[in-house]
């Protein structure tokens, strides 16, 4: 059953899906493959851990797409510590939904549990909305 909630002045964040921790074994080939899709002129946000910026999305020369796929672990941008927070911040000051997916996979690609499945959506610009998920690697 979705939960839906209210952020910002006028945003609505509806979660099919909403754990907020999950274990992979990155040395076993294990990762997260995160989905997310923009609807608007110019999607603005960034994946983020604690200490670092690992994708950014809207600068200038940026071409905005529909649709923005990467992974953590197992080839994509890697884990640093055996538990870390990794966040998606979304901005949407010229976007008016988001669709964030976010699903663990084994070694062959193969999905293992959805982890996140939200909506959001806003006719603010000002609005801003982050989604965090706690990663524990075992390999580490």
């Amino acid at each position: 059953m979705a939960t839906t909630t209210d952020f910002g002045n006028k945003g609505k964040r509806t979660a099919e899906v909403d754990l907020n921790a999950v274990e992979i074994d990155s040395g076993g080939g294990e990762f997260l493959y995160y989905k997310l899709e923009a609807e608007g002129a110019r999607p603005v946000f960034s994946f983020a851990d604690e200490n670092r910026t690992l994708l950014g999305v809207g600068n200038a020369g940026d071409v905005p797409k529909p649709e923005y796929t990467w992974k953590l672990g197992a080839q994509g941008f890697p884990t640093d510590s055996a538990d870390e927070v990794y966040g998606v911040a979304m901005l949407f000051t010229a976007i008016v939904r988001y669709h964030l997916v976010v699903e663990a996979r084994n070694s062959a690609g193969l999905r293992i549990k959805i982890l996140k499945d939200i909506k959001y959506e806003s006719q603010d610009p000002t609005d801003q909305f982050q989604e965090t998920l706690s990663v524990f690697d075992k390999s580490r």
